[in-house]
């Protein structure tokens, strides 16, 4: 069975291979295309990737704002994919269960 962290790497390679954000200004905050509390702070148009806060979603109406806020007050519209925290507590599950069984296997108990 595959590590979790090989999860992680393949993820991230698959990210990376779909291709990157292209900033539509060289300057402000921009909403992911596809996630709703996803975003980029863009400068000199380099993008850089920044999630709000669990349970918040990224107000994308003014580029000169950083603004995350509860999702009844932001028209995602579109962008109606979220960052799944129960995906996160399953994936610390499993790297904490994969550590225990390693380093346990090391210990011995008289």
């Amino acid at each position: 069975m595959p590590s979790p962290v090989w999860h992680i790497v393949i993820l991230m390679l698959v990210k990376t291979a779909w291709g990157q954000f292209q900033c539509p200004e060289p300057k402000g905050f921009f909403g992911d295309p596809e996630q709703c509390d996803l975003y980029y702070i863009c400068t000199n148009s380099k993008p850089e990737e920044k999630l709000c806060k669990d349970g918040l979603v990224f107000r994308d109406d003014n580029p000169k704002k950083e603004l995350c806020d509860i999702p009844a007050n932001v028209p995602c519209g579109d962008r109606t994919l979220l960052r799944e925290l129960l995906f996160y507590l399953l994936l610390l599950f499993s790297i904490g269960k994969y550590l225990f069984s390693y380093w346990g296997s090391c210990v011995t108990l008289e």
